[in-house]
């Protein structure tokens, strides 16, 4: 029960919590730019329901399907030097539920921005409107740091 330690192991978790903060955050601003590729695919997608080529859903849903390999190569590219830069859980679990986070998460916000995409009239609206949630979700997210944790020349900005 030494206090040192628990200090110690207190700022290894809002270290790592941190790390996770800021992976998802770039990752988020990254799929903002995707914004205006799903612009352009809409007017595909109406072309398609005009000529009754395919319905929205089977649209949807292959065009989902056919950005999965870029998106696990964009993810793998990232996720794994940042897993590895910053000494997470070195076990096979770990690295794996960690990917598996990191991917659930673009992959919900990739989804977000295409539904923005469809409903939103052009590429700034999505881009406002994207923004806006992120930043709420960043500033609601639970994100919290301590003033304790902060370094002795760094307090004059806190």
């Amino acid at each position: 029960n030494d206090p040192d330690a628990v200090d110690t192991t207190f700022e290894k978790s809002l270290a790592i919590y941190g790390v996770f903060f800021l992976a998802l955050w770039h990752l988020s601003q990254g799929t903002t730019i995707n914004a205006s590729d799903e612009l352009a695919v809409r007017t595909i997608n109406y072309k398609h329901i005009d000529a009754n080529f395919f319905q929205t859903a089977s649209f949807a849903i292959g065009r989902t399907l056919s950005t999965l390999p870029q998106k696990t190569l964009e993810i793998m590219i990232f996720a794994i030097p940042v897993y590895f830069l910053f000494n997470l859980n070195r076990t096979a679990a770990g690295f794996f539920i960690f990917l598996a986070i990191v991917f659930t998460y673009n992959f919900a916000i990739y989804i977000f921005y295409s539904v923005l995409s469809n409903l939103l009239p052009d590429k700034g609206t999505v881009q406002g409107v994207g923004i806006t949630f992120l930043l709420l979700m960043a500033q609601f997210g639970g994100f919290i740091v301590y003033p304790d944790a902060i370094p002795v020349w760094y307090e004059w900005l806190y």
